[in-house]
């Protein structure tokens, strides 16, 4: 089966349909868009800034981990000192900010496991995803992140177990608060 039918004159109406811009204009903006292009994806050229000032506590959204495997986890923070802010960006300048992160075997970090830096870009509302590999599976790490001369808290994530081995039960045991385990056992009563 072929396509039929005049393309000739199917695209010269199409052309004539979007309107026509000047040569200057049209070349200004292949100008602009190929800079744009080339200098907003080097990061070379990006300014960092790697001792910022914050009106505030720029940790005040908390730390965070996630995404457990054998191997490795993902940590997450944003940087908000004022996160109510009316421009929607926290209280931060449109310029990257050079976070380092750190994750340690101990909550005093005398051992510490694996160490970075990110930048913490505007345009993903200076956030932080770091995804980290080469951990022992099933064991606990403490992580935090800094920004300029502010430290985060110290936060605490575990890894999941090996391909193949036995979740132990205790690891999904609910625990509830005696009050709380009254009530249910009070509601299971007629039941049992």
């Amino acid at each position: 089966m072929g396509i039929s039918g005049n393309w000739d004159k199917r695209r010269l109406e199409t052309t004539n349909r979007l309107g026509s811009i000047a040569q200057r204009q049209f070349m200004r903006s292949i100008r602009t868009r190929v800079a744009e292009l080339i200098f907003g994806a080097c990061p070379l050229l990006e300014r960092i800034v790697a001792a910022p000032r914050f009106s505030g506590y720029p940790f005040s959204l908390g730390i965070a981990s996630g995404d457990p495997l054998p191997d490795g986890v993902v940590l997450w923070t944003r940087l908000a000192p004022e996160p109510l802010a009316a421009d929607g960006c926290g209280g931060m300048p449109e310029e990257s900010i050079s976070v380092r992160w750190e994750m340690a075997a101990d909550e005093n970090f005398s051992r510490v496991v694996h160490q970075g830096t990110v930048r913490a870009r505007p345009e993903l509302a200076h956030s932080v995803h770091v995804e980290v590999e080469g951990l022992e599976p099933t064991r606990e790490y403490y992580y935090r992140f800094k920004a300029g001369s502010e430290v985060s808290p110290v936060g605490r994530t575990k890894t999941a177990p090996a391909l193949g081995n036995a979740v132990c039960a205790d690891a999904f045991r609910l625990r509830l608060l005696p009050d709380v385990r009254a009530r249910l056992l009070h509601c299971l009563r007629p039941h049992i």
